[in-house]
């Protein structure tokens, strides 16, 4: 290379020389930029299959929280993941959950109807596994008694006029701020407005006769009202039924599970015996055969006859 150059110039030997470190300066930064490149599109590489990873899981976990089985759970200690797993809205699930964290507690299956945003259909899919602890039950009863002991303290004098052999002036006198008069009240048709004019009937009590009349299918008669805890055998003289044929009717044959374990004179474990003795042995014909069938006994049959078709 030297015997080459020096014909050369010197001048031309030194600007040769220049342009050969100048290139060989490029190729280093060429080269380093390449490699950070690399490095960056490996790191890229990496976090992009690391974040595929996290989705797939996340996609898994989804799809293995949406095929969560029905299952028996108590509403006080469920958490919302699960709720979500049984088919709630996840908001629907956080705002039971967020209920629950403020310190109140639900003491029937009824009461998660009154968490905000929970409506019929909800409760519905959810009521045959609810079961709640007794501790919870417990505490209901005793804030029942405390609050009957208030209402019989504040209403001492009244209610000892109002009972048996009580004068026509007594009894006005403690109706006075509902009904004047005793006036008979169709529990099938009437709005809450109506039920809350009864006396002894408040916004929780016609709440709960108007969600049970709708579980029921309507009442057949008054004294389905007493399956109620909180109504007393004192407001049936203020109910009537109209029309026990408008009742809404179950199919003992065709309807699904759902909608059978919905119904409130029907057990969890007699409508599973009952599909299955429907798969097995085909259609029940009447009630002489449901009976020999012990799926249901005579009472229960007795208690389920006005909502029953074959």
């Amino acid at each position: 290379m030297n015997d080459f150059l020096k014909h050369y110039p010197k001048s031309d030997r030194r600007a040769v020389f220049a342009l050969t470190v100048v290139a060989a300066l490029l190729f280093m930064v060429m080269l380093i930029v390449d490699i950070v490149q690399t490095g960056r599109l490996a790191e890229a590489q990496k976090a992009n299959k690391a974040e595929v990873r996290g989705k797939d899981a996340e996609r898994d976990a989804k799809k293995e929280i949406a095929h969560i089985p029905l299952h028996e759970f108590d509403p006080n200690t469920v958490d919302s993941a699960t709720l979500v797993g049984f088919g709630i809205a996840p908001w629907k699930a956080r705002v039971l959950v967020n209920y629950r964290n403020k310190g109140k507690r639900f003491s029937t299956p009824e009461a998660m109807l009154d968490t905000y945003g929970w409506e019929q259909e909800d409760y519905e899919l959810l009521h045959p596994y609810i079961r709640i602890d007794e501790e919870f039950r417990k505490q209901r009863r005793d804030y029942s008694r405390e609050r009957n002991y208030e209402r019989d303290s504040r209403y001492a004098d009244d209610r000892h006029d109002y009972g048996r052999g009580a004068t026509d002036t007594a009894r006005t006198k403690y109706v006075s701020a509902k009904f004047k008069t005793l006036t008979k009240v169709d529990i099938n048709t009437a709005d809450s407005a109506t039920l809350c004019s009864v006396p002894g009937v408040g916004q929780y009590i016609s709440m709960a006769l108007i969600r049970y009349r709708k579980r029921l299918g309507g009442f057949a008669s008054v004294e389905q009202t007493l399956d109620i805890k909180q109504v007393s055998p004192e407001l049936l003289e203020w109910f009537k039924v109209e029309r026990t044929e408008k009742v809404k009717k179950i199919n003992i044959n065709k309807d699904s599970f759902q909608k059978l374990n919905s119904h409130p004179y029907i057990s969890y474990e007699q409508t599973r015996d009952l599909l299955m003795y429907r798969r097995l042995y085909g259609k029940i014909e009447d009630e002489a055969q449901l009976l020999k069938v012990n799926i249901f006994s005579e009472e229960d049959v007795e208690r389920l006859r006005p909502y029953l078709e074959y």
